[in-house]
């Protein structure tokens, strides 16, 4: 019996959780699986093309770094570089400011995309670190903690089926990195940061269960913060799990309300409230967020996508009802009961007539995968469980596959042609800061992440009246226009300089639309010019 006890000491000694060491190991294994691609990359310039830095997403990518530029210049207060308005300036996107006065001098672009990725990687080593401590609230097992960090931070679900069943879709697994974490970890740190510090607030409630102190649910609110600074959306998730536990402790005590406890757990919520009444404030009343926000569509799929996504979680539910129906109990622990609920209220966020759905599915993976992890570990036989697993690989290999493709094959967008990102540097030196360059979409793009300028055009949602722009443009460029209507656009959004690629570049039709302007070609490059203009008289 001796031996037997030792046996298990032994036992439960080895498989207890090292947080310490997890982080070590899956945070240096996330860190190096992302990043190699970007390393190789890097590798992989050459006389024609420059790396971005970024291996998708590029569009927003080039923002991030354009942001750290503003931050790098001086600027507390973010104003978009990718539009011409005017702006008052906003708290938003401090990180990324923040980071930018990090760099300066010479090679201030290479610094930048250097210190991006520092970021990212501060970033996955953060993620895990909480993905861990979140773990070891419900599961005191190493193995079992490991293979839910396998599927968190590298799996997805089953909406890849959709390619084989031939709809006409996307899966959402392969562009949003809310509903899943890998796309996360491989290029948007600011998204680690937010829902790292949300689930840590949350870990606080669960940690303290229905307790009468005041401090966890400080610390509650000061992570929520942190993560409204990183992401704002996130508090409605915020306090959308927040009201769930309230109401499940409020049932747990039979109602029994006490006023001196509610003042304390609504500190949760009190300490974040004025970033989210800031934030609701500027959306509804500052003009460029109106436009910007109006232009920021991020629609919710069909649901029988996120049926498709999430179909691990109905089935491992199943089998614990009918198949493992004597160890149901599991399933339904408070904490879990309130993981559940929030996975099925997060169904209905995401369909909200709001144009940003489906940010609010943040963090609904994490709690995916902590209610079916104990269905898993049961499936017999042993390579039926194995299959399960790999199915919810399947997206993160076809991204990573896709990454990989792109960097042996340069092209655009996720390299630039070398002589455009010779003429960012030359615009950037010789034109006086701030000034507006009206340039196509991708180069507007590009730009502002080489040179303290602002563009009319280059991202999606923060650059307003893009469609009027690329019309005017379209015009400009086939030389449909006059200079009475050239003139009115360019004096509206203050234009000083215009990009042409040299293909189209005509002088003859130039002069004959600014014939009464003062313009000067300032760049003359074989496939790009660049026009000054120095005043346009209609």
């Amino acid at each position: 019996m001796e031996f037997d006890h030792y046996s298990y000491e032994v036992e439960n000694e080895i498989t207890k959780p090292n947080i310490k060491h997890l982080l070590i190991i899956w945070g240096g294994l996330v860190t190096l699986i992302t990043t190699i691609p970007y390393i190789f990359g890097f590798f992989m310039q050459n006389e024609q093309f420059v790396f971005s830095g970024f291996l998708f997403g590029v569009e927003d990518g080039n923002s991030y770094i354009a942001k750290m530029l503003i931050g790098s210049s001086g600027d507390w207060l973010f104003r978009s570089p990718y539009s011409a308005v005017n702006q008052n300036g906003l708290i938003a996107f401090f990180p990324y400011l923040l980071l930018g006065k990090i760099a300066g001098g010479s090679g201030l672009h290479e610094q930048l995309i250097s210190v991006f990725h520092l970021f990212r990687i501060a970033g996955v080593f953060f993620l895990v670190y909480v993905y861990i401590r979140f773990f070891v609230l419900f599961y005191d097992n190493k193995n079992t903690i490991q293979l839910g960090l396998l599927l968190v931070l590298f799996g997805a679900g089953w909406d890849w089926l959709i390619l084989i069943f031939g709809m006409d879709r996307i899966p959402i697994s392969f562009y949003s990195p809310e509903t899943f974490g890998f796309l996360s970890v491989f290029g948007l740190p600011h998204l680690c940061f937010s829902r790292g510090f949300m689930l840590l607030g949350i870990m606080q409630l669960f940690q303290w269960d229905f307790t009468n102190k005041a401090k966890p649910f400080m610390r509650t609110g000061l992570f929520f913060l942190m993560a409204a600074i990183f992401q704002p959306l996130n508090l409605v998730i915020a306090y959308t799990v927040f009201g769930i536990w309230w109401l499940f402790s409020l049932v747990k005590k039979k109602f029994s309300f006490q006023f001196n406890l509610f003042l304390k757990q609504s500190l949760a919520v009190l300490i974040s409230l004025p970033a989210f009444i800031y934030y609701f404030w500027i959306v509804n009343s500052d003009p460029f967020m109106k436009q910007w926000t109006a232009q920021n569509i991020l629609p919710s799929p069909p649901f029988i996508d996120y049926l498709f996504a999430f179909s691990p979680l109905l089935i491992a539910i199943l089998l614990e009802l009918f198949l493992f129906k004597k160890q149901k109990e599991v399933l339904f622990e408070d904490n879990k009961k309130i993981l559940l609920l929030w996975v099925v209220i997060a169904f209905i966020l995401v369909y909200l007539p709001i144009n940003v759905q489906r940010r609010l599915m943040d963090g609904v993976w994490l709690a995916n995968i902590v209610i079916i992890l104990p269905t898993l570990e049961k499936l017999k036989p042993k390579f039926f469980q194995w299959i399960i697993i790999g199915s919810m690989l399947i997206t993160p290999i076809i991204l990573l596959t896709g990454a990989i493709l792109s960097i042996l094959n340069p092209n655009e967008p996720q390299f630039i042609l070398r002589e455009r990102v010779n003429v960012y540097y030359l615009i950037s030196q010789t034109a006086e800061e701030n000034a507006v360059v009206l340039a196509p979409f991708e180069v507007s793009n590009e730009l502002p992440a080489y040179g303290k300028l602002r563009v009319v055009t280059g991202h999606g949602p923060e650059s307003i009246n893009k469609q009027d722009t690329e019309r005017f443009l379209n015009n400009l460029y086939s030389y449909q226009i006059n200079e009475s209507s050239a003139c009115v656009f360019v004096t509206k959004h203050m234009i000083k300089y215009i990009w042409f690629n040299g293909t189209i570049y005509d002088e003859n039709k130039i002069n004959s639309i600014f014939k009464k302007s003062e313009v000067s070609l300032v760049v003359d490059f074989p496939d790009y010019k660049i026009l000054k203009i120095s005043e346009c008289k209609p």
